[in-house]
């Protein structure tokens, strides 16, 4: 979340607090006044997060 946040993205809601077993689990909502690109940027940007 840390590393999105540098690059002003919100990551999504942590599920941990929910619950334990949800520990490395993000809600993620996108709607439809998100556009293609900002989408793309997400995806690239949380799969160089986690690698």
């Amino acid at each position: 979340m840390k590393r999105l946040a540098k690059e002003k993205i919100l990551a999504g809601l942590p599920l941990k607090p929910f619950h334990r077993a949800l520990k490395d689990c993000l809600l993620v909502a996108v709607t439809e006044k998100r556009t293609r690109q900002e989408i793309d940027a997400y995806v690239q940007a949380l799969s160089q997060a986690v690698a």
